[in-house]
């Protein structure tokens, strides 16, 4: 919104600001692999929502 650069956003996470004019969506049609991390503390105490994300991104690791 403030005109500094782009991001890949789900439509859903920005539907009202485009419909507001406040951004613009721009499509991308081409194929991607999109390399992605997660860092986090593993003897830290997780929220049950937080190991629910863990096990959808790394379903053949035990979180």
């Amino acid at each position: 919104m403030r005109g500094l650069g782009i991001a890949f956003l789900p439509h859903m996470a920005v539907q009202q600001e485009v419909a507001q004019g406040k951004l613009q969506a721009i499509p991308f049609i081409h194929e991607s692999n999109l390399y992605t991390q997660v860092i986090y503390l593993q003897n830290k105490w997780h929220s049950q929502a937080f190991q629910c994300l863990l096990g959808l991104l790394t379903p053949d690791m035990e979180s």
